[in-house]
């Protein structure tokens, strides 16, 4: 018969095979060629009934289900690796169960409703006066048993008003609903104490609370201190504008700040050289078109400009160094 060679491995495979039964390799495409093998009737290579290659101990495939012959390593159909040991026998898979039935749960007992109401526990009883107790001794009477006075007996209609419970006639209020009542006849009326509500006029006024008391605002002190000496020129309080320069009674220059003692007048500080302006807390330096100029920590003040000033900032008027505190 025709068969072809694996071009893996060089087995032997009759023609049709779709892999290779020595090493699985696809057998697709390869061309056929006369084999001088044994018939497939021998004992040898045969399918017949031998012992080598018969169908007694019949395979099947683990993957496809396909039959193969005893001592095949692969599957002729489908390649897959056949195991060396003791042949198997195919099992079909179990059936497959049929989905299982659902029914719904049973609806809940519906709840059972009293046909009527609970009847009301009874009221207790009270006895109206208090019973003696019974003596079985014959010789003598039984003793009676002090309850203390026994309650003024009620006069026909002795009602209240407005709820109809019993009343004693020394009764003001009614002690089941609290309803004023009129004295019965031959006790005295108690006197009314007059009630005061909140629109009363005579009523004292309720107290309010104090109120806090106002922040306390720190008092400045603006003051200049010449750098040179150290002196202290004090800032009259109270005013809002100081002015600054050299004292001249020829020309009538009389300033708050007088700098001649400082060496005003050699550091080139002209009668009304600058002033000092007061806006609540905030104070600011003024340059009155003095010749030698005014500087705020070493920067120039425009003419007719106020600055901001701080305190601790550095005012040079002139040469002459001062710096300006307020704490």
């Amino acid at each position: 018969m025709n068969t072809i060679n694996c071009p893996n491995c060089g087995a032997e495979a009759p023609v049709g095979s779709a892999f290779c039964d020595s090493c699985g390799n696809s057998l697709a495409g390869v061309a056929a060629r006369p084999g001088s093998g044994a018939g497939f009737g021998s004992p040898a290579g045969g399918f017949g009934s031998g012992p080598a290659g018969g169908f007694g101990g019949q395979q099947r495939c683990p993957g496809c289900g396909e039959s193969v012959m005893p001592g095949e390593a692969f599957c002729g159909n489908c390649g897959t690796p056949l195991s060396t040991s003791a042949p198997t026998a195919f099992v079909p898979p179990p059936p497959v169960s049929s989905a299982p039935s659902w029914s719904p749960p049973p609806p809940p007992p519906a709840p059972s409703w009293p046909s009527s109401p609970p009847a009301p526990p009874p009221s207790p009883s009270w006895p109206s006066s208090p019973s003696a107790p019974a003596d079985s001794r014959p010789s003598s009477p039984p003793a009676p048993q002090s309850w203390g006075a026994p309650p003024a007996p009620q006069p026909a209609g002795s009602l209240c008003p407005n709820c109809s419970s019993p009343i004693q006639p020394s009764d003001v209020f009614c002690d089941n609903c609290g309803h004023a009542l009129a004295p019965a006849p031959g006790f005295p009326s108690e006197p009314q104490i007059p009630v005061k509500f909140e629109s009363d006029p005579h009523l004292p006024m309720p107290m309010t609370p104090p109120e806090p008391p106002a922040p306390v605002i720190p008092v400045l002190s603006p003051r200049l201190v010449v750098q040179a000496s150290g002196a202290t020129l004090n800032l009259t309080p109270g005013k809002n504008e100081y002015l600054i320069g050299r004292e001249d009674p020829v020309s009538g220059s009389f300033p708050d700040v007088d700098l001649v003692p400082y060496g005003g007048e050699e550091g080139g500080v002209s009668r009304r050289h600058a002033q000092i302006l007061r806006r609540g807390g905030q104070f600011s330096i003024e340059d009155l078109n003095s010749v030698n100029y005014t500087f705020v920590n070493r920067q120039k003040v425009a003419p007719g400009t106020p600055h901001p000033l701080q305190d601790g900032d550095e005012v040079r008027l002139g040469r002459v160094v001062l710096q300006f505190k307020t704490n």
